[in-house]
């Protein structure tokens, strides 16, 4: 899954909505653990990571990828907020360290 998501181009705009509506499904915790079996962990988790490594300019689009960067840290603790099994799984991918720089 998450190469196939590294082939999908989308606008960082369409990154953040779509992370906003996934946000919302997976404060279910049945929706939260379907979509950690999919792979949907380590997308999060990279979607996180690359905001850290891009650089910080002051471009048009900044705001926009600063959106989608909230949006992933949003989506995946509302994902693992109950659930330790999917706390353990996250912070074996390196998430904690990333959700505090």
């Amino acid at each position: 899954v998450a190469a196939a998501a590294a082939q999908v181009s989308l606008s960082p705009a369409a990154v953040a909505a779509r992370l906003e509506d996934l946000e919302w499904l997976v404060s279910s915790i049945d929706n939260a653990v379907d979509m950690a079996a999919l792979g949907g962990l380590p997308v999060l988790t990279s979607l996180l990571a690359q905001a850290r490594d891009a650089s910080s300019g002051a471009d048009a689009d900044a705001a926009t990828r600063e959106s989608a960067v909230r949006g992933a840290a949003w989506t995946l603790g509302t994902a693992v907020r109950h659930h330790l099994p999917l706390q353990e799984a996250a912070a074996a991918l390196g998430a904690v360290p990333l959700l505090l720089d």
